[in-house]
């Protein structure tokens, strides 16, 4: 399996549109990658971070889902990153992340594959679905899809959080980075 190949289960429009209730276990995704960004059919967001998969309560708790949990929709890579922004005075958010890979030659929105990403240091506020975590540290990861992907792979940044200690973590919209944070991501 080639660094940073993304592999998809299921289309974004299918599981949005609710035709995707039971696919492949989380163990599934291990197989292609690892690192991921799933959801259940029920919205639960799951992150596969170093080949481990993690669910999110709706009170931000981690905890590493069931090996048969089935997913509705995932996308899967071996994340090698091949670039690195170090952000030592912090303050970087996901308006500027997709400034960063529409520079140069990253140009998601013009290229035909999503780029794979991390986000790791510490975080002064991490906007989730469920709400808000404030001063935390770990690891924000996803991928970055181009707007014609939009009905394959969802719109936009998908990503999740993983807290350092594992004990907190949700699906990200936002976030507002302190200092030493730095970006990775692969192509």
């Amino acid at each position: 399996m080639p660094p940073d190949c993304l592999y998809q289960y299921s289309v974004h429009s299918a599981y949005a549109g609710g035709a995707v209730l039971n696919g492949p276990p989380v163990s599934f995704a291990t197989g292609y990658g690892d690192y991921a960004y799933c959801l259940t059919s029920g919205g639960e967001a799951i992150l596969l971070i170093d080949s481990k998969a993690w669910i999110f309560d709706d009170n931000h708790n981690a905890e590493l889902a069931p090996p048969d949990t089935p997913l509705a929709f995932a996308m899967m890579c071996l994340f090698t990153p091949e670039n690195r922004i170090v952000k030592p005075n912090g303050g970087d958010t996901m308006a500027n992340l997709r400034d960063t890979f529409k520079k140069g030659k990253f140009q998601y929105d013009g290229i035909n594959n999503p780029v794979p990403f991390a986000v790791r240091g510490a975080f002064s506020i991490l906007k989730t679905t469920k709400g808000e975590l404030k001063g935390a540290h770990g690891t924000i990861f996803g991928f970055a899809v181009p707007a014609w992907m939009e009905n394959v792979s969802g719109p936009g940044i998908r990503c999740c959080f993983l807290s350092g200690c594992h004990k907190l973590g949700g699906e990200v919209v936002d976030y507002h980075s302190t200092r030493g944070t730095f970006v990775e991501w692969g192509m």
